[in-house]
């Protein structure tokens, strides 16, 4: 199987069990090329733990943007 071939559609009525089992039998990326791998890895995460890794990633843009606007300067 190359890594633009999907098996089989997600049904709607999967378990979360099942569309884990499902997404780890299919290639990481999909008809688009788009990488699913870190759609993958988020979806083992709690919604709670989702929140804090995107609060982490802005502060890290706040912390980092005024080092590229002197940059720029």
């Amino acid at each position: 199987m190359n890594s633009g071939e999907v098996t089989e559609p997600v049904a709607p009525e999967m378990s979360f069990e099942e569309f884990v089992a499902w997404c780890e039998a299919n290639p990481y990326h999909d008809e688009n090329g788009i990488d699913l791998s870190h759609l993958r890895e988020n979806l083992k995460l709690t919604p709670r733990e989702r929140v804090e890794k995107l609060q982490r990633a802005v502060a890290m843009v706040v912390k980092i943007r005024p080092l590229n606007s002197r940059q720029k300067s």
